[in-house]
């Protein structure tokens, strides 16, 4: 679930791009001789070699250990090693073009070949028994009967390729994991994945775990072989093909076991460790197993009973410590001026630095491991303060300037504790520093004493995310201005007594989220971001704002109405509360997406700046008399950061590696180029996010006990593991294995960096014929909307597509070869509509793949209403929440309230729910009961009361994917007793969390921080959900375009309404 995020009062920014070292964690210098972290070892057929994947690197070795050879290089991401029946090559998963693909590699060395050209990734699985074709998983677009398609990210479907390379086919259309075919070809086994979630979450037990199933080919049948209701995964056939190894959790422990493939098979364990996780088995024709344990290969040796450990060492210098080179300028975060704007302050890549604008020298503050944020010059603008994370927390330090534009800086530690400290804002006096501990307490220090009050005490504020508390000193010193309250909720802007001695006071008393305070120049107003008076968004979490000012007194509010002169403030006045809704003014004359915001000077009251729905920025000042809007400049993109001097009198614009500065009297622009070119220990990098990630987890995650687990014990565990991690992948897998520990939703770390290289292969919006063998691509169906559904309906089902722009296409042509890079690109195809008919030539404009997934949910939504629409009889409504968000909460209301109305019930189906914030809305919106209607005087029913709520029955469709708040939402349903609920048993996922995105997004980490709570069952988490009518989808039904469990549900609701 995701908090509501007020949509004005701020852009969340991400973290830079830096790390810190702990003492804790082992660096590593010079060669790994006995590596650890080694994964996804494979044996070969004959049982005398292992590849494994280390460092990023595909690796050989002697199946009884020794030295390992290299079989990739560097450069490359390779994963995933399976060998060929005979032994003599490995299909690999190569990252080189964005995405991993299916590459064919010597299994002695050399050139690799690719294989598949999709911008999917590709994970190679098994070969066929002849060795002719390989199979792979990969999220495409599948079959226009899948059930499955469209509606989920998570629907790797079975693809094969030759080996020799050539046609991509499907060959199952369902969720198929790693596959293991067995000697025949015949029959696959493979393993489910019904939810998307930590693909290395450990003890879950619900119907959201993985199970074993096997596929006959001949018949088309599958069959699920695992009933134990934690994890069952990765199968592998035994040599005789007449049963099967795979990985469980039954004895809590992940390890091998073997089970026969009778109904009702008492499956055996194999191995027997007690700690830790087994991974990636495979077995070799004379029956010896390899598979992984805690970094490390393990074999059982054909008869014997008891694993051995493979001693393995690698060459000297596969992972190096050496600095590389890095253009920071690619990583900024946050801006900060001094108030004479000779200096600017700005953080890139976790580093400060300050520039001068009179000469544009740009000097580096920092040279630390560590993360550095929240830049703030003293008033003097000689100081530097900053929060650091230094020894396993952040803490504040200062950084002595001087005044001469040749800073040479003094840094010093200003406050340390054992818990994070934030956001350090000194006082205009310069004798305070105002800063957040702990996320929870706004903290006042006296800088030469050391003394601390806390302005605002834990429990009146709770922070969410980094950059959602935002506070401001009163020129005189004596009060902060800040965002009280939580995001989560609602926020109000409470004004602080800097000694303590006051309790808070809250300035704006509102139901709508307030945020970003400023203070007048002359401290007697105070002014703020609302939305109350801007447009909303239907499902009321964030929308349009305005810049509202307080006032503190009435002779300073007194004075806007001419009621009497104006003069300064009397020494030691005191704010006056008691009426200050008849104070408070909306200054911006127009609502609008507003980003930033400073009082201005002179005639002009405001400084704003705002975007727009195509990411523009515009800048503008609001008139002191009148409040008419002047523009000060308008970009094409929003910067990474904003900053004012005093009295706004210039404001700064970070990013593309420069700094803007824009004078607001005549708009006049200065641009200062930064050179930001690092040297950067990614050792270092590696260990600090581990520490970070660690950190907060500990102290932010929804149950106090972490869920029983020992947090540091497990710390300790994982830190020995970061010396041999050198990429970024890996690291990100490692992380996953570190938070599956706790058993949570909303965990892991995900490595989403883009590569502006990458493979985009553009859709043609049409379905082939995987049977079909001949010359040309035989088309099935054409995808409704896309780039091939047109009035002159150039390529009806069953034409052969001939060419793609002269380019042939014989019966082994890689199609997604000839479509990349023509994404939004006319592509000129060569077409045959019937056997003996003449060739055409039809011009369509490709479109992304996400385009035509998108398109292929809208087939499955009209497919889903035509079924229920039939099967009732025309009686029962349909409607079906891909997400918990807007745009799914606009077209829900649109038809519950619009075309569905005339029906007597309703099937809301949240299957394949990815989760969001609109569990509220969705609650208000079914619970109507009909108490009255508008009539007219003939007796006409115009519309019921209430108006704009379901008031009819309904009845809810839930399967395993319903996740986050597609998990809330059928809990609330289920304790209200609003109607039947009928599919899977949902696993509780009801938690809020927060995904971290650092290094500029390329990396993401989960903290699940805060738990629903049914007031008498408990937590969600890890609470099903059990629906009144069990129903689970075949996988057979499922590829035939049956969907069983929504007919049940038809059926479940109709037995609610009267018989006709």
């Amino acid at each position: 679930m995701r908090p509501p995020l007020p949509g004005t009062a701020r852009r969340l920014r991400r973290f830079a791009f830096t790390a810190w070292l702990s003492a804790c964690t082992l660096a590593i210098a010079g060669a790994t001789t006995e590596p650890l972290w080694l994964r996804y070892p494979a044996v070969s057929p004959d049982g005398t070699t292992i590849a494994f994947s280390y460092a990023g690197r595909l690796w050989r070795v002697a199946a009884t250990g020794g030295e390992a050879s290299p079989l990739t290089d560097a450069g490359d991401y390779a994963t995933h090693p399976v060998w060929s029946p005979d032994g003599t090559q490995l299909a690999v998963a190569l990252k080189r073009r964005g995405n991993t693909d299916v590459h064919l590699l010597p299994a002695a060395g050399g050139e690799s070949r690719r294989l598949t050209h999709h911008a999917a990734a590709d994970l190679p699985a098994a070969f066929s028994p002849d060795g002719a074709t390989i199979y792979f998983a990969s999220p495409r677009l599948g079959t226009p009967h899948s059930v499955l398609a469209g509606t989920a990210a998570h629907t790797d479907q079975l693809y094969a390729v030759p080996a020799t390379g050539g046609r991509n086919r499907l060959v199952l259309p369902t969720p198929a994991l790693n596959v293991s075919v067995d000697a025949t070809g015949g029959r696959f086994l493979y393993e489910s994945r019904p939810i998307y979630e930590n693909e290395w979450r450990k003890g879950a037990v619900s119907d959201g775990t993985h199970d074993v199933w096997l596929f006959d080919r001949a018949t088309a049948t599958h069959r699920r072989l695992t009933s134990f209701r934690g994890e069952d995964r990765e199968p592998v056939w035994d040599p005789a093909s007449i049963g099967y190894y795979y990985l469980s959790e039954r004895n809590r422990a992940t390890n091998l076991w073997h089970a026969g493939l009778e109904p009702g098979a008492t499956p055996t364990e194999v191995t027997h460790h007690t700690g830790g996780t087994v991974r990636f088995p495979s077995v070799a024709r004379d029956g010896s197993l390899v598979y992984g344990h805690e970094g490390e290969v393990w074999r059982l040796a054909a008869g014997a009973t008891e694993p051995t450990r493979v001693a393995i060492t690698l060459p000297a210098g596969v992972i190096t410590s050496q600095p590389a080179p890095v253009d920071a300028g690619k990583y900024l975060s946050e801006i900060t001026a001094s108030a004479d704007g000779r200096r600017v302050a700005l953080v890139a890549r976790g580093e400060v630095f300050v520039l001068a604008t009179d000469t544009g020298r740009l000097t580096r503050i920092t040279r630390t491991a560590g993360h550095e944020q929240h830049v703030r010059f003293s008033p003097d603008g000689t100081t530097l303060y900053y929060a650091s994370e230094r020894d396993g927390d952040m803490d504040l330090f200062a950084a002595d300037l001087g005044q001469s534009d040749e800073i040479k800086p003094v840094e010093r530690k200003l406050v340390d504790t054992t818990g994070d400290l934030l956001y350090p804002r000194p006082s205009p006096d310069g004798r305070s520093l105002a800063y957040l501990a702990d996320r929870s307490t706004l903290r006042v220090r006296d800088l030469a004493t050391g003394a601390t009050v806390d302005a605002m005490p834990a429990g009146g504020l709770y922070s969410y995310v980094d950059e959602d508390v935002t506070f401001t000193w009163s020129p005189d010193s004596r009060f902060l201005a800040a965002s009280g309250g939580s995001i989560v909720a609602n926020q109000d802007i409470v004004l602080l007594d800097a000694t303590g001695r006051s309790a808070p006071r809250d300035v704006t008393r509102s139901g709508f989220p307030d945020s970003d305070p400023q203070f007048s120049s002359d401290g007697q107003s105070v002014f703020w971001v609302s939305e109350r008076a801007g447009l909303r968004q239907a499902d009321a979490h964030g929308g349009q704002g305005d810049v509202f000012r307080a006032y503190l007194t009435r002779e300073a509010f007194d004075a806007t109405r001419h009621a009497a002169p104006a003069a300064p403030p009397v020494a030691g006045w005191q704010p006056q509360l008691a009426g200050i809704e008849r104070r408070t003014q909306r200054i911006t004359p127009a609502s609008s997406l507003l980003v930033f915001h400073a009082p201005a000077s002179g005639d002009e009251v405001l400084f704003t700046i705002e975007t727009d729905m195509a990411g523009r920025i515009t800048g503008r000042t609001v008139a002191r008399e009148g409040g008419k809007l002047r523009e000060v400049f308008t970009r094409p993109a929003p910067a990474d950061g904003y900053a004012v001097d005093a009295g706004s009198r210039h404001v700064y614009l970070l990013g593309d590696g420069r700094v803007d500065r824009i004078e607001l009297a005549t708009g006049e622009t200065k641009a200062f180029a930064l050179d930001l070119s690092l040297e950067v220990d990614s050792r270092a990098e590696l260990t600090a996010w581990f520490e970070r990630f660690w950190r907060l987890t500990k102290f932010k995650f929804y149950e106090p006990t972490l869920h029983g687990r020992d947090w540091d014990a497990l710390r300790r565990h994982y830190a020995r593991f970061l010396p041999h991690v050198d990429a970024w992948e890996d690291f990100a897998e490692m992380m996953s294995e570190l938070a599956g520990e706790l058993n949570a939703s909303h965990m892991g770390c995900y490595y989403l960096k883009e590569d502006p290289a990458a493979d985009k292969t553009a859709s043609l919006g049409l379905y082939f014929d995987d049977t079909y063998t001949g010359a040309g691509a035989r088309v099935t169906a054409i995808l409704p909307g896309g780039p091939a559904d047109l009035a002159a309906n150039p390529c009806p089902p069953g034409t052969l597509l001939l060419a793609i722009n002269d380019q042939p296409i014989t019966a082994e042509t890689d199609l997604e070869a000839l479509l990349n890079g023509l994404v939004d690109q006319p592509v000129r195809l060569r077409l045959q509509t019937a056997v003996g008919a003449p060739e055409t030539e039809a011009t369509i404009v490709a479109i992304a793949q996400n385009a035509a997934q998108d398109l292929a949910y809208d087939r499955w939504i009209d497919e889903r209403r035509a079924m229920v629409d039939r099967l009732s009889g025309g009686r029962l409504g349909y409607v079906h929440i891909s997400a918990m968000d807007l745009p799914n909460y606009q077209q829900v209301y649109s038809d519950v309230v619009g075309d569905l109305g005339r029906k007597e019930a309703l099937i809301v189906d949240i299957r394949y729910n990815k989760g969001g914030n609109i569990h509220d809305e969705l609650v208000a919106l079914f619970t109507g009961r009909d108490i009255a209607s508008f009539t007219t005087r003939a007796g006409e029913n115009i519309a019921r009361i209430p108006t704009a709520r379901w008031t009819k029955p309904t009845a809810l469709l839930q399967n395993a994917a319903a996740y986050s708040d597609g998990s809330i939402f059928p809990h609330l349903y289920q304790r209200l007793q609003l109607g039947p609920l009928v599919g899977d048993r949902v696993p509780g996922t009801g938690t809020a969390v927060w995904w971290m995105y650092v290094m500029n997004g390329s990396l993401k980490w989960g903290v699940p921080q805060l738990g629903a709570k049914d007031n008498l069952s408990g937590w969600f988490e890890n609470d099903e959900i059990v629906p009144d009518v069990l129903v689970t989808n075949d996988p057979a039904a499922l590829a035939a375009g049956r969907d069983p469990q929504l007919e049940a549900t038809v059926a479940a609701l109709l037995q609610k309404l009267p018989q006709p």
